[in-house]
């Protein structure tokens, strides 16, 4: 009866394990883990009767002794030397006991082959582990969170550029084995382990981390555990970089990365107990340190206990801060005597308070890869490139999906162009239900731009009466999420074209091809496309190149039309230390970079505009490269005119005004100012996405006057509103200039 019992358990258990190991299939390591476990376990089982009564002798007396020799022998089974021959002691008969002996020999051949995939897939990193152990402390480090083909892709441009780079691979153990050679042959490291439990050595040149995985919420998750521990990894440095194209889920992880502001007064005197409490009243989160009060007499003293503002005993150079320092923006603020203070920011470097410059310890860049790569479209294919000195843009996307709505929105701000007219169409199987939810994140720019969702189906003979009746488009782009399907529809919108046109003008059409392989398949066809005027980009090889998501040409300018923003030029006043706090604050907030890039790439429309302005013809201009010394020069003559200035001025407020509606903005109007200056002293509120000055250009002298009666009445310095426009237009040579001398920096 014992025995009967032993086999039914024995099956049972290899049952479960057998289950587990299907649910688990996808996993390598544990699908071998439940299998081996449960041979093991059941091998016992099937061996604990043969033990228990051993020569015909009951050794009930001994049950330990039969138990672990039970285990001696499953252990056994592991090398392949048990005795075959004392399964068949079993007290089982007939047709049980063969299915006993076939099960157990199936058992004891698996299990020596299952028992050393296990020891290989838990040592099957160890080589690479002791490898990153062994890193020279000098490298800088780059940790991918996953091996893909996008990582990987990303990976062989980062070991183009730098030949003596660290690059690692993290949750190595599911992937696939092509990718796993080819991350070889790049002298990657490949991990098991997650990239936030990876062991951080005091690397001199820091560590990149890049949060890339096939799924955006993973990434953000990855974000937020590194956030979650920025205490302990303070004494590294180190760079994160998330691919994240959600707003929301950037705004979440930016509010996470707010620093709390704290202001530190070299002496505490009226004065400056008297801007303290100016400060505390404006944020009451502000930290407020008077680092010399000795000499302070007792009013002041109590004054500044009941604010609750901090008395520290020693002098602050000499205090080791905490870790938590780091979650703080301080700045010092020094007396000059006439009861004014100059400002100087301060960094914490190594626990101790500095006025030269230190990175951050955890700093994190977003990077919208989609939005990057519609940005150097349009760069390096101008909408201002029309035929035969047409006026009238007309762009065509066919496919409003991610990419579709991304371009559709880089369209409706690029398009802003002087002289020039603006007509979108978008063609998609679900528009009505894409053109709600396109008016619903972006409301203001209902109405106020020439933009029509058609529904279509493209396989339908409709789409062709459809394309016909717009045959005017300039700019084509198709997106549908199928590459087959795209090229299909590219060479279907060009034969229309051509019909509708009598064999005239027909635009270039910008094909979305996904897949590398499928891209040199088309680009084999050679003149085939070209005289289509068809163009093959997206593939993964380019959205993912390392050139084109970091320092590109476009970025460059882009972080020269920041620095401009800041007034962060060398030879402006501003000591280096406020150069780089700016330069870090373009790569730290993703709100930054879209509006500089938006500002940056506008430069060349204005620049086409000026010729046009000035009597010239329009030119087909190459796109994807910085202006030559002599057009800048040609820019400056005509805009030093003060007619064609305020034009220019005026367009690009235009351009500023599409793109805050691109990203979601509403006007506020001169009540809702009110409301904001009074509760958070400034006239737009970014939170509710809100701002008075979307409108037109020659609206802002009106609206600039109810503005300064408001700061008045609230004790506010006012702004000008249109500081920000004359200064990108009168700054552009230099911005110019900047954007060359970063090109060659990096």
């Amino acid at each position: 009866m014992f025995s009967y019992i032993c086999f039914v358990i024995s099956i049972i258990i290899l049952g479960v394990s057998v289950a587990c190991a299907l649910k688990n299939r996808t996993d390598m390591g544990k699908w071998i883990t439940c299998v081996t476990l449960g041979i093991l376990f059941s091998t016992f089982f099937m061996v604990l009767p043969t033990e228990w009564v051993k020569e015909g002798k009951s050794v009930w007396c001994e049950p330990l002794y039969a138990v672990a020799s039970s285990v001696l022998y499953s252990l056994k089974a592991i090398s392949g030397r048990q005795d075959l021959a004392q399964i068949e002691t079993i007290a089982l008969s007939g047709i049980l006991k063969w299915i006993y002996i076939v099960i157990n020999h199936i058992c004891f051949i698996l299990c020596p082959i299952l028992a050393s995939s296990l020891i290989l897939t838990f040592i099957g990193d160890l080589g690479d582990r002791i490898r990153y152990a062994l890193t020279f402390k000098r490298q800088k480090c780059y940790v991918f969170s996953q091996l893909n083909e996008n990582s990987l892709v990303l990976a062989k441009g980062i070991r183009k550029k730098y030949k003596n780079r660290t690059i690692v691979f993290c949750n190595t153990k599911s992937a696939d084995q092509s990718l796993i050679s080819a991350a070889r042959k790049e002298s990657a490291i490949l991990l098991h382990k997650s990239c936030i439990e990876l062991h951080l050595k005091n690397c001199f040149s820091g560590y990149e981390f890049f949060c890339l995985t096939e799924n955006e919420d993973q990434n953000i998750q990855l974000t937020e555990n590194f956030i979650g521990k920025k205490e302990k990894l303070a004494k590294y440095n180190i760079i994160i970089n998330t691919f994240a194209q959600s707003s929301v889920n950037i705004s979440v992880l930016e509010h996470l990365l707010d620093k709390t502001p704290a202001v530190i007064f070299d002496n505490l005197t009226k004065a400056s107990l008297f801007k303290a409490e100016e400060i505390y009243r404006k944020n009451p989160k502000t930290q407020i340190i008077f680092a010399n009060w000795k000499k302070a007499d007792n009013a002041l003293l109590n004054d500044a206990c009941k604010g609750g503002f901090a008395l520290p005993r020693k002098p602050l150079s000499k205090i080791k801060l905490p870790v938590e320092a780091y979650n703080y923006n301080f700045t010092l603020m020094r007396s000059d005597g006439n009861d004014s203070f100059r400002k100087t920011n301060l960094k914490v470097y190594k626990n101790r308070l500095t006025t030269k410059w230190a990175n951050d310890p955890l700093r994190v860049r977003f990077i919208d890869q989609t939005a990057l790569f519609c940005n150097n479209l349009i760069f390096s294919h101008p909408l201002y490139n029309l035929p035969n000195g047409r006026r009238d843009i007309s762009v065509a996307i066919v496919g409003a999906g991610q990419l579709g709505t991304r371009m559709l929105k880089t369209v409706v701000w690029a398009g802003q162009i002087e002289g020039y007219s603006l007509k979108i169409n978008v063609y998609d199987n679900k528009a009505n239900q894409v053109e709600k939810e396109f008016y619903s994140e972006c409301p203001e720019l209902s109405g106020n731009y020439a933009i029509n969702f058609i529904d279509t189906d493209i396989l339908s003979p409709d789409f062709e009466k459809q394309i016909t009746e717009n045959s005017d488009a300039t700019f084509v782009l198709i997106a549908t999420g199928s590459d087959d399907l795209n090229m299909q529809t590219a060479e279907k919108m060009f034969r229309i074209f051509r019909r509708a046109n009598s064999f005239g003008y027909t635009p270039p059409i910008f094909t979305r091809i996904r897949k590398p392989l499928k891209s040199n398949n088309y680009d084999s066809k050679g003149s085939y496309l070209a005289d289509r005027k068809i163009h093959l980009f997206g593939t993964n090889t380019n959205v993912f190149a390392e050139h084109a998501l970091f320092n590109s040409t476009l970025e460059n300018l882009a972080l020269a039309v920041h620095l401009s923003y800041c007034g962060a030029f060398c030879g402006e006043g501003l000591n280096e230390f406020d150069y780089k706090s700016a330069k870090e604050a373009f790569y730290s907030q993703e709100y930054n970079r879209r509006s500089s890039m938006a500002a940056a790439l506008h430069i060349f429309a204005k620049l086409h505009s000026c010729r046009i302005l000035k009597g010239n013809e329009p030119q087909k201009v190459t796109g994807g490269k910085l202006p030559t010394d002599k057009e800048l020069k040609a820019f400056c003559d005509t805009v030093a005119d003060d007619k064609i200035r305020q034009i220019i001025m005026a367009n690009e407020h235009e351009r500023w005004n599409a793109f805050l509606r691109s990203e979601g903005y509403r006007v506020a109007s001169v009540d809702d100012m009110a409301k904001y200056m009074g509760a958070n002293r400034s006239h737009k509120d970014e939170i509710s996405k809100s701002h008075p000055c979307i409108v037109p250009w020659d609206k802002l002298d009106e609206l600039q006057e109810k503005y300064e009666a408001l700061a008045n009445e609230h004790n506010i310095k006012p702004t000008n509103f249109k500081s920000s426009d004359e200064k990108l237009v009168a700054e552009i040579p230099q911005i110019i200039k900047k954007a060359n001398e970063l090109c060659k920096e990096n």
